[in-house]
């Protein structure tokens, strides 16, 4: 049985749009009260004291009658997270469970790149964090944050893990599934200088990761044990920027005080 003509980029945008719910979409970010017909809320693009902001599910649109933004919930995810139009109907398909046609996977390799340094990301995070709550190896970390008052809901809470007293770790646990220049492109890893081969970027320390207000895993912190006999210089280390995680535009953990900001 034929598989049908392939989807144009008109087609699958409207297929976005429609299994986007704009109501919800805006509600992650904004506290929205219904309205007649209508939901209402305080503008996100400018300072709102009076709500000014309206979204209307029928027409799927929304408008400041105050600053005059407005659009839909492609123009939404652009204002808001200050991307394209190729990344918010990236980011739109995937929250729907749409994949993306071949015809619309071209783009700047910068854009390409980004979904499969979120996977990475995500991935690190997970292993990290399971290290932490599981394994023997990381005895040590478990003592330090329990001396400093973590308890094992703000553990969970915010994902915390540890990286091993090994300059291999991550990269073995990677092997087979991710391939090196994008551990390093997502600053998990680094290139030796003067020689072949690479070594993970954070060693013998615990790991706090950092989110984008959706939630998506973007980069890291690591502290150094007190105790490590691992011969590095910062007791910090912060991620480098990457396509992904910007220092300047990142706030650490406002995906989990969203809530109480709105």
């Amino acid at each position: 049985m034929s598989a049908g003509p392939p989807v144009t980029k008109e087609q699958f945008k409207e297929m976005v749009r429609a299994r986007t719910d704009i109501v919800r979409l805006i509600g992650e970010t904004v506290t929205l009260f219904p309205k007649g017909r209508d939901f209402k809320g305080l503008c996100p693009f400018h300072d709102d004291h009076n709500p000014s902001f309206t979204v209307n599910p029928e027409r799927q649109t929304y408008k400041c009658w105050s600053c005059g933004e407005g659009g839909d919930c492609f123009t939404f995810v652009q204002k808001s997270d200050a991307v394209g139009f190729r990344e918010a109907l990236e980011f739109l398909a995937k929250r729907a469970g749409l994949e993306i046609p071949a015809m619309l996977r071209g783009g700047p390799p910068e854009s390409k790149d980004k979904p499969h340094l979120y996977d990475v990301l995500e991935w690190a995070e997970n292993e990290f964090h399971q290290c932490l709550l599981s394994t023997a190896i990381a005895e040590r970390a478990r003592n330090y944050l329990h001396g400093r008052g973590f308890n094992q809901a703000s553990i969970s809470k915010f994902k915390l893990g540890f990286h091993p007293d090994s300059w291999d770790w991550l990269i073995q646990r990677a092997r087979g599934r991710f391939d090196m220049e994008l551990l390093v492109r997502a600053s998990l890893a680094k290139e030796r200088e003067g020689s072949t081969g690479y070594y993970d970027q954070f060693v013998d320390r615990v790991m706090f990761p950092i989110h984008d207000e959706r939630g998506r895993t973007v980069a890291f912190g690591g502290r150094i044990l007190p105790d490590s006999t691992c011969k590095v210089d910062a007791k910090y280390l912060n991620s480098s920027e990457t396509p992904v995680f910007s220092k300047s535009r990142t706030c650490y953990a406002l995906d989990v005080a969203r809530e109480a900001i709105k």
